[in-house]
């Protein structure tokens, strides 16, 4: 899919942060997956690239309390059902998406639907460190969690480009990698 402009009316291209969760948003419709960004991120991306296309109001699954799943940066679904959680990391501290991975983990033991932290090549390594806090380690974190690097989002999206066809989020589970505590 072509990198489309920032909206005219923002004066500064918007973050890497924003461009991934916007190049997941995109994908996750193009699979037919509805798709969830947190509230306030809803107006960045509208402003940002001109999205409307994502669920409004998050409607949980009887297994999710939705304030558990609300503020992850993008998650695919299916009705009620989760598909894919992505935590966008790109300056923030990567604990923090693991923090909200390990709630939704704690509040939803049976989760089998894959969650990714996304971040680029170089934050890797701190990916895998933080797999290692005591807290994570117990939860069984690093069995659940997958590594999603940028220049992955970027590889699957050009080569589906403005396709559907075969996109899933089993397609981003083959293109991340578990990573084992540091």
């Amino acid at each position: 899919m072509a990198e489309p402009p920032p909206d005219d009316t923002t004066e500064e291209a918007p973050s890497d942060h924003l461009r991934m969760q916007w190049k997941l948003l995109e994908m996750g419709r193009r699979a037919g997956e509805t798709v969830w960004v947190p509230r306030g991120d809803q107006k960045r991306l509208r402003d940002g690239y001109a999205v409307n296309g994502f669920e409004r109001q998050f409607a949980a699954g009887l297994d999710t309390e939705k304030r558990y799943v609300e503020n992850i940066d993008v998650v695919w679904k299916e009705e009620f059902r989760i598909d894919g959680a992505f935590e966008i990391e790109h300056s923030t501290a990567i604990y923090s998406g693991l923090l909200r991975f390990a709630d939704l983990t704690t509040v939803a033991p049976n989760t089998l639907y894959p969650m990714f932290i996304v971040a680029p090549a170089e934050r890797r390594q701190q990916v895998a460190q933080q797999l290692g806090r005591p807290t994570f380690q117990r939860l069984r974190l690093s069995e659940k969690v997958r590594y999603l690097s940028y220049e992955a989002v970027d590889e699957v999206d050009k080569f589906f480009g403005e396709s559907a066809a075969g996109l899933s989020i089993d397609v981003m589970v083959g293109k991340s990698e578990k990573l084992a505590c540091a």
